[in-house]
């Protein structure tokens, strides 16, 4: 069974985008709309709940294209021309020089040269890294040319493959030369024991022995080799296999990337070079909607590594005009000139005093102006006491709210210790609440009386746009309550404070809950602190709300719950089922991560530990419902993210300046890398702080929720 995946982020997000100055009280809801997530390496066959419609018919297929890695008489050709090069001569005369090399009899059918040898083991290296930390699946069948080198770097880079079919019409463009003629089939068969030969044994008898002893009518044209091409993906598409891996030439795909692709290829396909590097392995994915033609999406191995693909599902709309891109806004280059209004600085000096003063001055040197409101988070192993007592001594008069965050900080400009996200003149006000008690059973109280304190202080009598959220793990639900019997249903946005625990094998940690307001900061330990934000009336924020899934295989029903605590699966006790599904041995601490099936949609909830009866305590709660365990992989934190950066800025009305982004600490821990996260998220987004908490509060259709494993991101402009 798989449940909407791995990458499934179910995508819930609202927009705050306040109305023209002169307007402001005329301003509407703000829009609500839900989106998910499928990772497309995915079967098509995906879990869908009961209750929701039928899917649309879409078809995949993953193809993942190789070039042969070098050969001897690229080695040659390469040394020909750079020599005519130093000679004096022009590139006319360097390709003449090339193509007086390849005419050597010697290279017929050239095999890899040494180097070549080493690029397959090393690409071989990438590619598993690739089906390990991704949902893409191993090549069904391997499709590859009868030339040496192509039959080579086929059998060393899928090893023990029990489906490689030699194909003709995948061979290089016929040019009359050594090297792109081919051996006798039984020559192949003998030195290729593990490739099927079949097609090219048909193809010798047909042409008499031509297709391997060259005549001059068999000579081609890049023309007739895009033909080929053509006919080979049709070939390809009718296979029943959905993941084949094409083991070719530089001409062959050359032609294929600017004739029968050229025009299917979606945008980050077109942004790669039509030319292949020796060894070099693509990810495209064709997928076709209906009965149209196919839409082709490829990426750079490690790209796909760190970022694959995935399906949107729009689960229900917002009003058509909140995403709707403003004409009078000034094109992307020229935001850059505008004077910035955020900032990041990060650190990781280890003492809590230089820890604050340099990530403080990193980001004031970049504000164009005195910053007036910061976002602080640091690693949970800092003092909170002292991040505080050092704020208060270069703060000024701005507003801090923040909180630990599990391992410190990813910032756009790096990991550390401790981070700084600073605004100025992002609001016409600002003011931060807080109080203790958020994690016992006070909690809906705690969260009323920080609300209370942080809409109290302004003279308007207008909600906030924004509320930015940190607190102590434990009761998230009831403090959200609280939040809503004084703010109704102002968006909510923020995380769960979090310790170093869940990398560190569950050793117990100590989260805090940074505030800083006109009676200076302070830090609690069991409480929640709010941010309160009118926005400018030139300022804007949009935030966008993310759930991951993972391929999944074992599910039951949950037959006794308490509150957090699951207590049977299928009238069992639940530690019991839970570590025959995940294949632990029973032991106390497992991250096991729980996919609830609840109206139709999917909620995950985070084990915490399981007690000494059996009973699994959970970061969120359990109702009577249908579980399945989850089975995360690495890039589901890093693809999940990129899409929701991507999401946001091709959403929104206005230019993205900066981001604040709430991740999931357990999600956080799959990353083998954290610079891999920040290599993705800054391709999408100019500034960003990510800081990793227990859990995250968001907004679904109108109402704040407290859930586990999400990444959520407020963008600002």
């Amino acid at each position: 069974m798989f449940l909407p995946c791995s990458c499934l982020p179910c995508w819930r997000f609202w927009h705050a985008k306040p109305a023209a100055k002169d307007s402001r009280r005329n301003l509407l809801r703000v829009p609500t709309g839900v989106l998910a997530f499928r990772a497309r390496s995915l079967d098509s066959q995906a879990y869908t709940p009961k209750t929701r419609g039928p899917q649309d018919a879409r078809q995949r297929k993953i193809i993942y294209l190789v070039r042969h890695a070098e050969a001897w008489h690229n080695v040659e050709e390469k040394a020909a021309e750079t020599k005519a090069l130093l000679s004096g001569g022009d590139a006319k005369a360097a390709n003449l020089a090339r193509r007086r090399a390849l005419a050597n009899p010697v290279f017929l059918d050239a095999p890899l040269s040494e180097i070549g040898t080493k690029q397959v083991m090393l690409t071989a290296d990438h590619f598993a890294n690739l089906l390990k930390g991704t949902h893409y699946q191993p090549p069904e069948l391997v499709l590859v040319s009868p030339l040496e080198r192509a039959l080579q770097t086929a059998t060393l880079l899928f090893p023990n493959h029990p489906r490689i079919l030699a194909k003709e019409i995948l061979r290089e463009k016929r040019t009359g030369l050594p090297c792109d003629e081919r051996k006798a089939v039984w020559e192949l068969a003998n030195n290729f024991p593990q490739v099927d030969f079949e097609d090219i044994s048909k193809a010798d008898v047909a042409s008499g022995g031509g297709s391997w002893d060259f005549q001059a009518h068999l000579l081609e044209t890049n023309a007739d080799v895009a033909i080929r091409a053509k006919c080979a993906l049709e070939k390809i598409y009718a296979e029943s296999a959905t993941s084949i891996a094409v083991v070719t030439h530089k001409g062959f795909l050359r032609e294929l990337q600017t004739g029968p692709w050229a025009r299917l290829l979606e945008s980050n396909g077109q942004e790669l070079p039509a030319v292949f590097k020796n060894a070099e392995v693509r990810v495209c994915e064709v997928e076709w909607i209906g009965d149209g033609e196919p839409r082709v999406h490829e990426r750079l191995l490690q790209d796909a590594t760190w970022r694959p693909l995935m399906t949107v599902e729009e689960l229900s709309s917002p009003q058509a005009s909140a995403y709707k891109r403003s004409t009078s806004w000034p094109k992307w280059e020229a935001f850059n000139t505008w004077p910035h209004c955020m900032s990041v600085g990060v650190s990781s000096e280890a003492a809590e005093g230089d820890a604050v003063e340099a990530a403080w001055k990193a980001m004031q040197d970049q504000l164009d102006g005195v910053c007036d409101f910061a976002l602080v988070f640091g690693d949970s192993n800092l003092n909170g006491e002292a991040v505080a007592a050092s704020l208060n001594k270069i703060r000024g008069t701005a507003c801090v709210a923040g909180g630990s965050s599990s391992h410190g900080v990813l910032t756009s400009k790096g990991p550390g210790r401790l981070g700084v996200l600073g605004f100025r003149n992002m609001a016409r006000h600002i003011h931060v609440g807080q109080a203790s008690g958020a994690a016992g059973p006070g909690a809906r109280v705690a969260g009323a009386t920080a609300a209370r304190a942080a809409v109290r202080r302004t003279m308007s009598s207008k909600s906030p746009d924004l509320l930015l959220l940190s607190v102590a793990p434990g009761c998230e639900d009831d403090v959200l309550q609280g939040i809503r019997d004084v703010c109704g249903d102002v968006p909510v946005l923020g995380g769960s404070s979090a310790d170093n625990s869940v990398r560190d094998h569950y050793r117990p940690g100590s989260g805090w809950q940074l505030h800083g307001g006109p009676d200076g900061c302070g830090v609690l330990s069991d409480g929640v602190v709010i941010a309160a934000i009118w926005l400018a009336w030139d300022s804007h924020a949009a935030c966008f709300l993310s759930q991951c899934y993972a391929e999944a295989s074992n599910e039951g029903m949950i037959t006794k719950a308490d509150g957090r605590l699951l207590i049977e699966i299928d009238h069992r006790p639940a530690a019991e089922v839970l570590s025959e599904w995940s294949g632990f041995a029973f032991r106390p601490l497992v991250p096991y991560k729980l996919a609830l099936e609840e109206n139709g949609a999917v909620r995950i909830v985070q084990a915490k530990r399981i007690l000494p009866n059996g009973v699994v305590e959970c970061f969120g709660t359990v109702d009577l419902t249908r579980v399945t365990l989850m089975r995360a992989k690495a890039s589901d934190t890093s693809g999940a993210a990129a899409e929701l950066a991507s999401k946001a800025r091709q959403s929104v009305c206005f230019p993205v300046e900066g981001a604040a982004v709430f991740s999931s600490a357990v999600a956080m821990a799959d990353l083998p890398d954290m610079t891999v996260l920040q290599h993705v998220l800054s391709r999408e987004l100019p500034i960003f702080m990510c800081c990793f908490t227990l859990g995250q509060q968001g907004m679904h259709h109108g109402v704040a929720l407290h859930d586990n494993s999400m990444t959520n991101i407020v963008v600002f402009g």
